[in-house]
C-alpha cells in the first residue's frame, strides 16, 4: 500500500472505531446513515486576527466522500439537509472540506 492509502485506511478506522457516534443525514427523501466524530463546540480562525475562536455551534467529523457518492452529488450548504445525532436535529451551516475525502460538518440546531 501507499503511503497516502495508508492514511486513509488509518482515518477510516478511526471514524468506525470508538470515538465515533452513529448519525443521519436527510437531504430531501434521502436518508443515509453514517458515523463521525461528534463535538459540541467548535473552533474556527478569525480571519483578521488569525486568532481561534470557540463557537457554541456542534461539529460533525466525518469521510464526506462516502456520503457524497450516496447521494451522487457533492453536500452543500444550500441543501438544507438535516442531520440527526443523539437525537437532536440540526442543520448544516457549513461544510470543511479538507481535501482528502474527509470533512468537517459546522451544524447549528
Amino acid at each position: 500500500m501507499s503511503f497516502l492509502s495508508d492514511i486513509d485506511q488509518e482515518l477510516k478506522d478511526i471514524l468506525s472505531g470508538e470515538f465515533t457516534e452513529p448519525a443521519t443525514l436527510m437531504v430531501g427523501s434521502v436518508v443515509i446513515n453514517f458515523t463521525g466524530i461528534f463535538d459540541k463546540t467548535s473552533i474556527g480562525v478569525d480571519i483578521n486576527s488569525g486568532a481561534p475562536m470557540v463557537s457554541d455551534n456542534p461539529q460533525i467529523g466525518c469521510h464526506i466522500d462516502t456520503i457524497n457518492q450516496t447521494l451522487g452529488y457533492n453536500l452543500k450548504e444550500e441543501h438544507n439537509a438535516i442531520i440527526d445525532i443523539r437525537t437532536v436535529n440540526y442543520n448544516v451551516k457549513r461544510i470543511n472540506y479538507d481535501g482528502t475525502g474527509y470533512a468537517t460538518i459546522i451544524l447549528k440546531k
